[in-house]
């Protein structure tokens, strides 16, 4: 199916400079209008000045110019910041269709640098306005089945979390880490500049954004084989040793299967639990607000990155339950990480789904 297209700057007015902008260091936790950016919240803050709110007649689109990320806005709003870019789709686009097709568009990454110029010669199809409507709603109807997926897996992770969690809080007793180790505590390896010796190595996000996620690594030089202690193996415990945020220092992920060849970096420290203590009742103290307060307190910060080392984590005092509260947080545990990977395996299936619709709808083929 072949339809008209106009040039960008037909299809969409930049309405930027009609809104003022707020800085994030003066976002507020709450007020009447929210503040949307750039970043991967749909909302980054409030504001309460109504003579910096964003007037929304007619839906917008707004785009990340540094971080191409695309937000829609039906109601009032108040610009975060610099890099947004406020679209107004011309009478002849639905809104919405019109968000979705800048949302499937492959813009190439230029690092920090701007990526609204990389829209300037692009043409956008513009079929007749109830065939867009029609795509857009099932675009919108596969969206919300991605949406509902994700959130049953995060209803699901809260449940077992706060369940292990109020095991944890009637632990009898606690002990300090360093008398719990089976194998020391140990920090990774730093990569060289003048090394030759090609391998991989994990990133911290591999162990900051919850459970532990084996392809966050990179490829990078050393200048020795990495020794046989500085490799990843199931079961290990690693931390993050230092952190521009004060509340991913500390953070803990267990390494579910060997890794060959990829290290832990010098930011993690890493560790296994002796028989005292299993690995997921471990796993669940360390989360505890028990624990955390104490790493809190402990953390060092020089040049804005907030630091712990081994002879502080062996000091941490660890809620230690019973025999019998060790085997319920392991059931529980297990049981949340069979779901989990089944809800996992939905959300990949749906967003297949997405994106293959998203691909068709564009080229006329739904």
């Amino acid at each position: 199916m072949t339809w008209e297209t106009v040039p960008f700057n037909r299809a969409f007015v930049d309405v930027t400079r009609q809104s003022p902008k707020v800085k994030q260091r003066e976002f507020a936790s709450a007020g009447r209008f929210p503040v949307v950016d750039q970043g991967v919240d749909d909302v980054a803050g409030f504001w309460d000045d109504p003579a910096d709110v964003t007037r929304v007649a007619r839906p917008l689109v707004l785009f990340g110019d540094h971080t191409r990320r695309v937000k829609y806005a039906t109601s009032d709003f108040v610009m975060g910041a610099d890099g947004v870019k406020a679209l107004a789709p011309c009478p002849q686009l639905e809104p919405r269709f019109a968000f979705w097709w800048l949302s499937a568009l492959s813009i190439p990454s230029a690092g920090y640098s701007r990526h609204f110029k990389f829209l300037q010669d692009r043409h956008v199809p513009i079929p007749q306005l109830a065939e867009q409507r029609r795509i857009a709603a099932i675009l919108d109807e596969a969206d919300q089945l991605r949406t509902r997926a994700a959130d049953r897996l995060r209803r699901m992770d809260e449940g077992a979390r706060a369940a292990v969690a109020e095991i944890v809080g009637d632990a009898p007793t606690s002990r300090p880490l360093g008398s719990l180790i089976g194998e020391p505590l140990r920090n990774g390896i730093s990569p060289s500049k003048s090394g030759s010796i090609v391998a991989d190595v994990l990133t911290l996000s591999a162990i900051t954004r919850g459970d532990f996620d084996a392809r966050a690594r990179k490829t990078d030089t050393f200048a020795s084989l990495h020794a046989p202690d500085k490799v990843v193996r199931k079961g290990l415990h690693l931390i993050c040793r230092g952190n521009g945020n004060p509340e991913l220092v500390g953070t803990m992920a267990v390494v579910t299967s060997d890794l060959d060849g990829v290290a832990f970096p010098d930011t993690m420290i890493a560790m296994r639990p002796s028989s005292e203590i299993s690995s997921s009742a471990l796993d669940a103290a360390w989360r505890s607000r028990f624990v955390r307060d104490q790493i809190g307190r402990g953390a060092r910060t020089t040049n804005g990155t907030y630091k712990i080392n081994q002879q502080l984590l062996a000091a941490i005092q660890v809620p230690v339950g019973s025999p019998a509260q060790q085997e319920q947080i392991g059931a529980i545990e297990e049981l949340r990480a069979r779901l989990s990977s089944d809800l996992a395996s939905a959300i990949r299936s749906s967003d297949a789904l997405f994106a293959s619709l998203q691909h068709r709808a564009f080229r006329g083929e739904l």
